[in-house]
């Protein structure tokens, strides 16, 4: 719902700028359900759940065919400056991810602070990945669905090192907390691409653990690492957690 207040809402009320790169899936039937109508001072990548990492065209069989592929800033009385990039065509997604992710970093000014939403879109339906990530299993995993997950989970790490190495490079890292995590379990059936839940039961669209359960990690030179936390915790969590981070600092835990 539009008159709902997001995290990139609250970011922005804290002096933060903003900046989405990758899926956004949060509606798109007017443009005050779009990124940059929510928080965002930019948004780069596409709106549907899913599209094909090379054509930009959404694979499902309601909206095959429509290319989504976009770069939006605000624009006055509740519009969108909405580029259609169909240039990108051809080019695998995450390789452009990353370099919007690196332009984002180098040109922000360090006088606000930075708040960078990258949901990208490895690995997720539909599988494909660039030849010379899936040359990293040649000889060792047999099965082709499972070796094509396994090399795009590769591609996630290559662009998480690159945000890392660009923070570092522009000299952000030490005052960064950085936060990885999964929305989901693995996709299982037909949209499936290689994902194996065991021995947790089930999968993403399911409400068994296979599906709700997944792992991540914060990391700062601010915070102690080494920490395993096992308990509860709800993906709604984030937004109390950062939107309190955001305001009050982390060397200021009991700010109201």
């Amino acid at each position: 719902m539009a008159n709902e207040t997001i995290i990139a809402n609250y970011m922005k009320d804290a002096g933060y700028a903003t900046h989405g790169v990758g899926k956004w899936h949060l509606g798109y039937c007017s443009w005050a359900l779009t990124p940059t109508q929510r928080g965002f001072d930019s948004f780069y990548g596409y709106y549907n759940g899913a599209i094909d990492y090379y054509s930009k065209e959404v694979p499902d069989r309601d909206h095959s065919g429509v290319f989504d592929f976009r770069y939006n800033t605000p624009a006055e009385g509740g519009k969108v400056n909405d580029d259609v990039l169909h240039d990108c065509n051809g080019t695998y997604s995450s390789f452009q991810y990353i370099d919007r992710a690196k332009t984002i970093i180098e040109e922000h000014d360090q006088s606000n602070p930075l708040f960078l939403y990258f949901p990208i879109q490895d690995p997720h339906f539909p599988g494909e990945v660039p030849d010379q990530y899936y040359q990293l299993y040649e000889g060792t995993v047999e099965n082709e669905k499972r070796r094509t997950l396994l090399a795009m989970v590769s591609a996630l790490d290559a662009a998480v090192e690159s945000v890392v190495s660009s923070l570092k490079k522009a000299e952000m890292w030490e005052n960064t907390v950085f936060i990885f995590f999964s929305d989901n379990g693995g996709q299982q059936g037909p949209m499936g691409i290689g994902q194996v839940n065991y021995p947790l039961r089930g999968g993403k669209v399911t409400l068994w653990e296979g599906g709700i359960r997944s792992a991540g990690f914060v990391h700062s030179p601010m915070i102690r690492g080494g920490v395993v936390f096992s308990e509860l915790m709800h993906s709604s969590d984030w937004l109390p957690t950062l939107t309190h981070l955001a305001a009050c600092g982390i060397q200021n835990p009991a700010c109201e």
